[in-house]
Protein backbone atom coordinates (compact mmCIF):
# COMPACT_ATOMS: atom_id res chain seq x y z
CA UNK A 1 0.00 0.00 0.00
CA UNK A 2 1.97 3.14 -1.56
CA UNK A 3 0.79 6.85 -1.59
CA UNK A 4 2.33 7.22 -4.91
CA UNK A 5 4.91 5.49 -6.65
CA UNK A 6 8.62 6.98 -7.44
CA UNK A 7 7.99 9.32 -4.35
CA UNK A 8 10.63 10.53 -1.50
CA UNK A 9 8.11 9.31 0.99
CA UNK A 10 7.02 6.19 0.90
CA UNK A 11 4.53 4.31 3.08
CA UNK A 12 6.14 1.37 5.02
CA UNK A 13 5.10 -1.76 3.70
CA UNK A 14 4.84 -4.76 6.07
CA UNK A 15 7.52 -6.26 3.98
CA UNK A 16 10.14 -3.66 5.81
CA UNK A 17 11.16 -0.31 5.18
CA UNK A 18 11.30 0.99 1.24
CA UNK A 19 14.65 0.99 -0.75
CA UNK A 20 14.38 4.96 -0.29
CA UNK A 21 14.29 4.58 3.75
CA UNK A 22 17.09 2.35 3.63
CA UNK A 23 19.28 5.00 1.11
CA UNK A 24 18.28 7.71 3.84
CA UNK A 25 19.58 5.40 6.77
CA UNK A 26 22.71 4.51 5.66
CA UNK A 27 23.09 8.14 4.24
CA UNK A 28 22.38 9.18 7.53
CA UNK A 29 24.43 6.29 9.29
CA UNK A 30 27.57 7.59 7.31
CA UNK A 31 27.31 10.83 7.97
CA UNK A 32 26.81 10.37 12.21
CA UNK A 33 30.18 8.22 11.44
CA UNK A 34 31.93 11.02 9.72
CA UNK A 35 31.25 13.62 12.35
CA UNK A 36 31.79 11.85 14.94
CA UNK A 37 34.84 10.70 13.34
CA UNK A 38 36.15 14.32 12.78
CA UNK A 39 34.57 15.20 16.10
CA UNK A 40 37.24 12.83 17.22
CA UNK A 41 39.79 13.65 15.39
CA UNK A 42 39.44 17.72 16.05
CA UNK A 43 39.46 16.96 19.65
CA UNK A 44 42.90 15.18 19.38
CA UNK A 45 44.34 18.22 17.22
CA UNK A 46 43.36 20.26 20.09
CA UNK A 47 45.00 18.33 22.55
CA UNK A 48 48.07 18.38 20.83
CA UNK A 49 48.22 21.71 20.36
CA UNK A 50 48.10 22.55 23.73
CA UNK A 51 50.85 19.96 24.92
CA UNK A 52 52.94 21.26 21.98
CA UNK A 53 52.42 24.75 23.29
CA UNK A 54 53.76 23.15 27.17
CA UNK A 55 56.96 21.57 25.49
CA UNK A 56 57.61 24.78 23.32
CA UNK A 57 57.58 26.93 26.52
CA UNK A 58 59.21 24.63 28.68
CA UNK A 59 62.21 24.27 25.68
CA UNK A 60 61.97 27.92 25.90
CA UNK A 61 62.83 28.49 29.26
CA UNK A 62 65.87 25.79 28.94
CA UNK A 63 67.04 27.62 26.08
CA UNK A 64 67.16 31.38 28.08
CA UNK A 65 68.88 29.40 30.63
CA UNK A 66 71.27 27.88 28.74
CA UNK A 67 71.64 31.37 27.07
CA UNK A 68 72.47 33.43 30.36
CA UNK A 69 75.16 30.18 31.15
CA UNK A 70 76.49 31.03 27.99
CA UNK A 71 76.82 34.82 28.64
CA UNK A 72 78.75 34.67 31.81
CA UNK A 73 80.96 31.92 30.75
CA UNK A 74 81.87 34.37 28.03
CA UNK A 75 82.97 36.51 30.01
CA UNK A 76 84.67 34.54 32.41
CA UNK A 77 86.77 33.83 29.26
CA UNK A 78 87.26 36.78 27.89
CA UNK A 79 88.59 37.65 31.54
CA UNK A 80 90.72 35.33 31.97
CA UNK A 81 92.29 35.92 28.71
CA UNK A 82 93.42 39.42 30.25
CA UNK A 83 97.68 39.24 30.25
CA UNK A 84 97.81 41.35 33.53
CA UNK A 85 95.08 39.41 35.65
CA UNK A 86 96.55 35.96 34.86
CA UNK A 87 99.62 37.73 35.81
CA UNK A 88 98.16 38.75 39.05
CA UNK A 89 96.77 35.44 39.63
CA UNK A 90 100.23 33.41 38.99
CA UNK A 91 101.41 35.03 41.51
CA UNK A 92 98.65 35.37 44.21
CA UNK A 93 97.10 32.96 44.10
CA UNK A 94 99.70 30.07 42.96
CA UNK A 95 102.91 31.55 44.18
CA UNK A 96 104.70 32.22 40.90
CA UNK A 97 107.31 34.67 40.49
CA UNK A 98 109.20 35.88 37.31
CA UNK A 99 112.15 33.22 36.41
CA UNK A 100 115.56 33.84 37.74
CA UNK A 101 118.67 34.25 35.74
CA UNK A 102 120.31 30.86 35.75
CA UNK A 103 116.50 29.01 34.86
CA UNK A 104 116.29 31.28 31.72
CA UNK A 105 117.25 28.69 28.53
CA UNK A 106 118.14 30.79 25.71
CA UNK A 107 116.91 28.90 22.39
CA UNK A 108 119.13 29.75 19.37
Amino acid sequence: MKVRSGSDFDVQEPNGPSAAVRRWLIVAGLSGALFLVLSIFSVWIYIRQVENGYWLSKYFEQHQQMDSVHRKLRLEWSRLQDPFLLETMGRDQFGLHPPRPEQRVVMR
